[in-house]
């Protein structure tokens, strides 16, 4: 009898240790993850998930290729295995694109915007249905590197101040915009509209446009892009 009592006590302790270390065990695995100074995640962290648009996930890494890393003007693929099905329905849209350079819109066309615009094809057609390229066309060549380069940029003004205020808000977990590079395109792009359009400047949420259409748009595309919709659709 007093060897069956020790060997339950031996049990007892034995039992005791090994919820210890399991608890030890989940303090250590449940510290706070790593932030960068602005209060986003560290994106260096090798067990982070993106998905298909670059925003971070938490858990298992999503399936496909939604993992991969976007880079500044990076087109979204068509997915393996061939064309995306919605895709069909705008060939003779993008056949007008390709001739002309200009899409006709038409009641179908409205359908299919509001349908969703296929995101292979995001960044052409966004150009092409606020015809983006007759606003460029009012401008010489090099009037964005212009603007970047004028003293006007250089100045700090109420619409730069606001700007950089702004840009750590802007899609902070996003893997892109957590790069410098991304950051001060974003920056140019703004800061570029705001003194092109002065009596307009800056307002909030004018970042979170600016920095969708550079998902899908170069830097200058982005600018004029954000021209064309608040200069010639938004008034």
């Amino acid at each position: 009898r007093v060897g069956e009592v020790d060997r339950e006590v031996a049990a007892g302790v034995h039992e005791t240790k090994n919820t210890e270390k399991r608890a030890e065990k989940r303090v250590v695995t449940s510290e706070p993850e790593p932030v960068n100074q602005d209060g986003a995640k560290d994106f260096d962290d090798g067990e982070d998930h993106w998905d298909r648009y670059g925003f971070f996930i938490e858990g298992e890494p999503p399936s496909g290729d939604h993992g991969a890393e976007k880079q500044l003007g990076d087109k979204i693929d068509t997915p393996r295995g061939g064309r995306r099905p919605q895709n069909r329905a705008w060939d003779k849209y993008m056949e007008q694109l390709s001739d002309h350079g200009k899409i006709t819109r038409t009641r179908e066309l409205r359908h299919l915007v509001r349908s969703g615009v296929p995101e292979n094809l995001r960044g052409k057609l966004w150009l092409a249905i606020v015809d983006c390229s007759s606003v460029r066309s009012q401008y010489h060549a090099r009037y964005y590197e212009e603007l970047l380069s004028g003293s006007a940029f250089q100045e700090q003004t109420q619409a730069s101040w606001e700007i950089d205020k702004d840009l750590s808000r802007t899609f902070p977990r996003h893997r892109m915009f957590s790069t410098p590079s991304a950051s001060s395109a974003l920056r140019r792009v703004l800061v570029a509209f705001s003194v092109h359009q002065p009596h307009v400047g800056y307002c909030q949420s004018l970042n979170l446009l600016a920095a969708t259409m550079l998902l899908f748009v170069n830097e200058e595309q982005a600018f004029w892009l954000l021209n064309t919709v608040l200069t010639e659709l938004l008034p």
